[in-house]
């Protein structure tokens, strides 16, 4: 029994800075890990807005997209998709385009992307942003 108490007056007279290798540990062992994330982001364009499209995927919980926009009151109110090589990968519903702010963090199925993939825009079937992904 004696030992039970002289251990917890041990603990209880650590120094603050020794708990942070304790909560490092923990946060390696139960934490999630990036594997990979790519970003394009898009300049203002006039009449549509501007925005930015990241990739990223995660080891325990996969991957996802993660789109932001400010949106012209001219393109509100209109479905967004995202494609990637002209492949469409997620579409983003006039109901989240209502407001002229989208943003969407959805988990999709993705392959990893290569810096320098192209990745485009589309409202109303008309390209409104393009451009090359890079490594965030």
């Amino acid at each position: 029994m004696s030992e039970v108490v002289l251990y917890a007056f041990t603990i209880g007279d650590m120094p603050w800075w020794a708990w942070i290798v304790p909560f490092i540990g923990v946060f390696l062992l139960f934490g999630d890990r990036g594997l990979w994330d790519f970003e394009v982001k898009f300049p203002m364009t006039e009449g549509v807005g501007r925005g930015e499209v990241e990739f990223e995927c995660w080891k325990k919980k996969g991957t996802f997209i993660e789109a932001r926009f400010t949106i012209e009151p001219e393109s509100a109110n209109e479905e967004m998709d995202i494609f990637h090589n002209g492949e469409r990968v997620y579409t983003i519903p006039a109901q989240k385009n209502a407001g002229g702010r989208v943003y969407v963090n959805e988990k999709i199925t993705f392959e990893k992307p290569t810096e320098g993939d192209h990745v485009t825009v589309h409202i109303r079937n008309q390209e409104v942003f393009s451009g090359p992904l890079i490594k965030d």
